[in-house]
């Protein structure tokens, strides 16, 4: 393989400067200490609209909107690339004929044989196109995020409607089982309402925070019941713990049949006592939730796993819906952990 012929120096300039001249996609040009301008390609001169005569020796600060010249982002331009040997910015700059357009450039700085600082140079592209587009993104995710509240508000007023419906329906019935049914949907009915009320309010529309969806589940549950707060103490310990709605509603839904069992026969004959709910997260994104009281336990006739009770069927088919586990266990009370994947 031949070599091909060494390039003087003077050679070598002239091809970059022959280069940077047929570069037609960006702007670069050079400007003194003072931003003067010194140099200026073809790509200059299409963005920008000022021929090479007509802007060498005058400011560069020129392409530059009014209002970043009289803030002084121009100058601040110049001593940052002097101080940090670069500066990148995107903002709005100016062409010759008064048009704006959204540049994104980086400004370097120009040393000569000995070091010493002698000027700058600049490169910039136009990205008004980009920038257009990106608001159109934002607008129309904009546009989506208030839909979706919307809808998860629509949906928890119409769940809070069906539970309405429910309770003057329950008025009406004399037999004590019958009221309780009903009792027993509503505060589920009610425990999906307040997963996409979370959701309306929530700073991600995908995604509930677990330990406020648990707090205000609990805090509603006891206030239905007319639980004196001194005679059941409520303990929550939470990690930072997010899920998507296709979790957090079936895990709101268990979380309402354990809160329920504890408050309705853990504490009989209006006992006191304590209910302790504990949510976590492990490195595995393994999320254990843990519902216990020091009640007078789990009645021993009644097989956990196997039984009629549609709360602990409820509790059985939603831990197999998320992928779960579910035990109990008896200490001093009855403490019933689920665990599923995040």
């Amino acid at each position: 393989m031949t070599r091909g012929p060494e390039l003087s120096h003077r050679q070598t300039t002239d091809w970059y400067r022959r280069l940077i001249d047929e570069v037609q996609d960006y702007a670069i040009f050079l400007t003194d200490l003072e931003g003067r301008v010194i140099s200026w390609n073809a790509g200059a001169e299409r963005l920008l609209g000022w021929t090479e005569a007509e802007i060498l020796g005058q400011s560069s600060f020129r392409v530059f909107v009014p209002e970043d010249v009289a803030a002084g982002a121009a100058t601040r331009e110049l001593e940052k690339a002097a101080t940090e040997g670069r500066a990148e910015n995107e903002r709005w700059h100016l062409r010759k004929d008064g048009s704006r357009f959204w540049g994104s450039g980086i400004m370097t700085t120009v040393h000569d044989d000995a070091g010493a600082l002698v000027g700058f140079g600049k490169i910039m592209r136009d990205r008004t196109a980009q920038r257009r587009l990106e608001e159109q993104l934002r607008a129309s995710l904009q546009e989506k995020e208030v839909l979706l509240k919307e809808v998860y508000h629509r949906v928890k007023n119409n769940l809070q409607v069906v539970c309405s419906l429910l309770d003057l329906q329950a008025d009406a019935l004399a037999d004590p089982q019958a009221r309780a049914v009903f009792d027993d949907c509503q505060r589920r009915i009610q425990a999906m309402a307040l997963a996409h009320e979370a959701l309306s309010q929530s700073s991600s529309l995908a995604r509930v925070h677990v330990g406020d969806y648990a707090r205000r589940l609990a805090a509603d549950l006891l206030r239905a019941q007319s639980i004196e707060v001194e005679r059941l103490r409520l303990t929550i310990e939470t990690d930072e713990v997010w899920l998507p709605v296709e979790k957090a509603v079936p895990c709101g839904l268990i979380l309402n049949e354990l809160l329920t069992n504890c408050v309705k026969h853990a504490f009989p004959g209006g006992r006191a006592g304590e209910i302790c709910l504990d949510v976590r997260a492990d490195a595995g994104a393994q999320v254990t939730l843990a519902v216990g009281d020091d009640g007078v336990g789990f009645p021993p006739a009644v097989d956990f796993r196997h039984t009629d009770s549609l709360g602990l069927q409820l509790i059985h088919l939603l831990t197999e819906q998320l992928g779960g586990t579910v035990t109990l266990e008896q200490r001093g009370g009855t403490a019933v952990t689920l665990r599923f994947p995040a």
